[in-house]
């Protein structure tokens, strides 16, 4: 739009241009604990900003926000809790996802989906998935995947690497075939500004805009209607149940009450209809005594 803020640039107009000095770069780095998100923010930011440690928890347990000037660009690089994270509830998880939005007002330009090389498990296939649900459909335009300890492929390029994993290629393909490496055995200085020149690449297709609180919060209003949708179902469904179980019992009782008329109107079968009411009878009374407890519980709601 003509008349839009540019939110790179700071100007209004129909061209959007790469970030200038005066415009800060926002990236939020997201994925599974173990990834290695802490390291590759400080490799970013070219210092030890984020604590980072092997560890199979998370040692990112809230979001962190660090800044720097890398290679003539203002950034900020936005750490959070590693996803799948065992010792943080889904509710925790999302408190702290949201947080990230908040932190790089206006809105993040680059969700960094971090992933290890040579270990790519379901839940890392899900992540995209996730980012999704969590962040909408519109979000996907804003990810980059970020490779990590590309040093273990023992000599293979990323792209051979890749032409042997369908669910990586599709995976990338979700992020609209976006992705970089950081390997730490590469001596030379190039990896970083390679990194943030991709970053700007992706900016500058989505118009100069970056993901929008409004992104957001209409991601979570789907999120919200799809859980009452599914609430709505569940009760229709344990609704059918009740009166599927009522009318059974019903039918129960009806057929007792046809086996007692048919046993006392015929002399003939009295015999035979006495010892089948012996068994029938119990079948009998436990129904009804069923179908009275289940009345009065439904009496005392």
């Amino acid at each position: 739009t003509g008349n839009r803020r540019n939110l790179l640039t700071g100007h209004t107009g129909k061209q959007a241009q790469p970030p200038g000095a005066a415009v800060t770069l926002a990236i939020v780095l997201v994925g599974k604990t173990g990834s290695g998100k802490s390291a590759k923010g400080n490799t970013i930011l070219g210092r030890k900003s984020f604590r980072e440690a092997f560890s199979a928890e998370s040692v990112t347990d809230h979001c962190k926000k660090n800044s720097g000037v890398v290679d003539g660009r203002k950034i900020d690089v936005i750490d959070t809790p590693g996803l799948y994270d065992t010792t943080m509830s889904k509710e925790e998880m999302k408190n702290e996802i949201e947080k990230a939005i908040y932190m790089s007002v206006p809105g993040p330009h680059a969700f960094l989906l971090v992933i290890r090389l040579g270990r790519f498990t379901e839940e890392e296939q899900n992540t995209v998935k996730w980012i999704e649900e969590n962040f909408g459909e519109e979000s996907s335009m804003y990810t980059m995947v970020l490779f990590t300890h590309g040093d273990q492929l023992k000599g293979k390029s990323v792209e051979e690497f890749l032409s042997e994993s369908k669910e990586l290629r599709k995976l990338i393909n979700i992020c609209g075939g976006r992705y970089h490496s950081l390997n730490n055995e590469r001596k030379d200085n190039t990896q970083v500004p390679e990194l943030l020149k991709k970053i700007e690449e992706m900016v500058m297709k989505n118009g100069g805009q970056h993901y929008t609180n409004e992104m957001y919060q209409e991601a979570q209003r789907k999120i919200n209607e799809e859980k009452e949708r599914k609430r709505q179902e569940e009760e229709k469904r344990e609704r059918r149940q009740e009166e599927e179980e009522r009318r059974r019992r019903e039918e129960q009782l009806n057929g007792c009450k046809w086996s007692a008329l048919a046993m006392y109107s015929s002399p003939l079968s009295f015999a035979a209809g006495a010892a089948l009411a012996a068994v029938k009878g119990y079948q009998c009374m436990g129904t009804y005594f069923k179908s009275g407890s289940s009345n009065s519980e439904d009496q005392k709601e």
